[in-house]
Parts: C-alpha cells; sequence; structure tokens
C-alpha cells in the first residue's frame, strides 16, 4: 500500500468517527503516523515520523491462513512452556479486534479456556467481557495480532494484574523490539527492527 493509499484509509476511518488511537491499532501504525497522514501526507516540509506499515490481511482473509498462523503462535507458546521458561496457562485471552480469531485457535489447539478483553484506547483502560472464561486467580496468555506502540497490551497487563496473572503476551509481529511489557515476555513470531549500523562499522 502506498503512503496515499494509506492517507486515504486513514482520511476514510476519521470520517467514521474513529480516533486517532483507533486509526493506529487498525492500520496497525503509530498515533504520530496516522497524525502526519491525516495532515501533512502532501506537505513536504513535516517529514514523516518513522515507522512501519504492517497489512497481514493476506492471511486475515483466509480463515485456512490464520489458523495455521495460530497453530503456529500455539505451537511456540506449548514450547515455551514445556521447557519451563513460562508457566503453563489457565486462559488464552484475545484482544479485540484482532486478537480474537488468533486467541480462539490458539485457545483450541493449547486446550485451554478462552476469554476477550476490550481496551478503551482513549482511557488507556481494558475490560475483560463476562460472557467468556472468568480469569480471577488464573494464568494468562495474552493474544494480538501486532505490537505497534506497547500502549494496548500495557493496559491490558495491567487489568489482567488485579485479578489475574499474565503468563505471556504472544502476538505476530512485534515492530517494538521491547522483550517486555509491564514485566510480563513477548513473544513474537516475526520481530521487526531497524537496522542502524554505528559509524565505526
Amino acid at each position: 500500500m502506498s503512503v496515499e493509499e494509506l492517507a486515504e484509509k486513514a482520511r476514510e476511518l476519521r470520517k467514521k468517527g474513529m480516533s486517532l488511537s483507533e486509526i493506529a491499532d487498525e492500520l496497525n501504525l503509530q498515533v504520530e503516523t496516522v497524525s502526519w497522514l491525516l495532515l501533512h501526507e502532501k506537505k513536504k516540509e513535516v517529514p514523516a515520523p518513522f515507522d512501519y506499515y504492517v497489512d497481514w490481511s493476506g492471511i486475515g482473509r483466509s480463515t485456512r491462513r490464520v489458523a495455521l498462523i495460530a497453530w503456529a503462535l500455539a505451537d511456540m507458546m506449548l514450547e515455551e512452556i514445556k521447557s519451563g521458561r513460562i508457566d503453563d496457562v489457565d486462559v488464552v485471552l484475545g484482544v479485540e479486534p484482532n486478537g480474537i480469531p488468533l486467541a480462539t485457535l490458539i485457545a483450541e489447539e493449547m486446550e485451554k479456556d478462552f476469554a476477550i478483553v476490550r481496551v478503551k484506547r482513549e482511557e488507556g483502560k481494558a475490560s475483560i467481557s463476562p460472557n467468556f472464561s472468568r480469569i480471577r486467580g488464573k494464568r494468562i496468555l495474552v493474544v494480538d495480532d501486532v505490537i505497534s506502540r506497547g500502549i494496548t497490551l500495557s493496559a491490558v497487563v495491567k487489568s489482567v494484574k488485579a485479578t489475574a496473572k499474565p503468563v505471556a503476551i504472544a502476538v505476530i509481529v512485534n515492530k517494538t523490539g521491547v522483550d517486555d511489557i509491564e514485566g510480563v515476555p513477548v513473544y513474537s513470531l516475526i520481530k521487526v527492527m531497524p537496522f542502524r549500523p554505528s559509524a565505526a562499522s
């Protein structure tokens, strides 16, 4: 997707009433990038912020591909549990919206209970849906698609810690390069980091 197409998509989402944070989550971009796309994309005097755009629609449009990616995430987490690097989990918690299909399939593969968490991104607060598994006193695996900034997952982890034990976070793509969020280890199939060789190399 070109910069112009991204800007047009951001404008469409803004017209639908979405906040900058919601657009950033939808497009897997940083809020600063969304702001630039909406305000400065055609103005050369304002440089674009450094960011990576992650488009996983090639996976997302196919239930088979989503299932295979979820299987890979489950396999990675089961390996960590088997090795003793992390505790076993009781509940797989999917972050709305994109973490839900992944978490559903991971929970099935790992034979664990399933729950959903909703995040009010503007407020930085998260709430567990009462329509699925309860998490109180349980060990939790948090699942999302992409870590763009870590703000959403930080809110989720803080919410989970109020009543349960977050054991790990599993994502497809980690754009931040962080190894943990709020002290909870992050596991990703793909870690995207800029390569900046030093002047000495």
